[in-house]
């Protein structure tokens, strides 16, 4: 069963490829939805969820559901995900000595199944959205790379990163501030270091302009233009060579999991 699964994996990545090639990019746009929903599972979970439920929004096992006080319904579907095997094996230590650790040993096939397929109490709101005002100088904060506001930006640049810092329009409103800065943060992630450094740049804006559309629309920006970025792809680059999924995938969880993991304190403004 995870030998089937893992095919589906990459018969899934295949069929987004092959559409991409073609410039059609609704699917694309419907499996990085998916991908903001489910960033913190694997990449290869990320895919699974959306071949069997895209429309899924908040995944738990049998029991788990139980545990949050929710009920799967008689004859629901369950979503067929990889689920880790651990086991405790002995290894050495820096010293030489017996150390027992936890290892993944292999995959078994696990079920989830989406909320909309529960009955019971309802739950927490769990969105981390928020408010421009607040996010940009989280973002910022938390950024790896130094950000520096500027006028002194070409004319039409909003944004740029040379892979050590990023430069943002200073005039602009902080919702505009918070998606070219995550844009950057793409770039900076991406594209200056191998393989990405290499790729065509219209290859590269779409990796950033697509990391870009599923941290922003998680964080609750308007992403509208990074949507309509993606839907006007024309496919005139072919992308088979370039596992442009698995990339975005990993740059969508570095930049979540960075912003999930760490709170920050922000200075208040004088």
């Amino acid at each position: 069963m995870t030998k089937e699964l893992l095919a589906e994996v990459k018969q899934g990545l295949q069929r987004l490829q092959d559409e991409l090639n073609k410039g059609h990019t609704r699917a694309f746009l419907e499996y990085l939805q998916t991908l903001g929903r489910f960033h913190q599972y694997s990449f290869h979970n990320s895919i699974l969820i959306w071949l069997q439920k895209p429309d899924a929004t908040l995944v738990a096992g049998f029991r788990r559901w139980q545990e949050l006080g929710r009920w799967v319904r008689k004859g629901e579907k369950g979503i067929r995900i990889l689920a880790p095997i651990i086991k405790k094996v002995v290894k050495e230590d820096a010293d030489g000595l017996p150390l027992e650790v936890e290892e993944v040993v292999g995959f078994r096939t696990a079920y989830v199944f989406d909320i909309s397929q529960t009955d019971g109490k309802p739950l927490p709101d769990r969105l981390i959205a928020q408010g421009p005002e607040s996010l940009y100088p989280r973002l910022k904060a938390l950024c790896p790379f130094p950000v520096e506001e500027t006028e002194d930006l070409p004319f039409g640049t909003e944004g740029s990163t040379n892979g050590h810092r990023i430069r943002i329009r200073a005039s602009l409103s902080p919702a505009a501030k918070a998606a070219i800065l995550i844009h950057e943060w793409a770039h900076g992630l991406l594209h200056y270091q191998d393989p990405g450094k290499n790729l065509p740049p219209p290859v590269q804006e779409l990796e950033a302009e697509a990391t870009a559309y599923v941290v922003g629309t998680r964080l609750g920006l308007d992403m509208a233009g990074s949507r309509d970025y993606i839907l006007s792809w024309t496919g005139n680059i072919a992308l088979e060579d370039h596992n442009l999924i698995q990339r975005i995938a990993s740059a969508v969880h570095s930049i979540l999991h960075r912003l999930e993991a760490k709170p920050v304190q922000v200075p208040e403004a004088a």
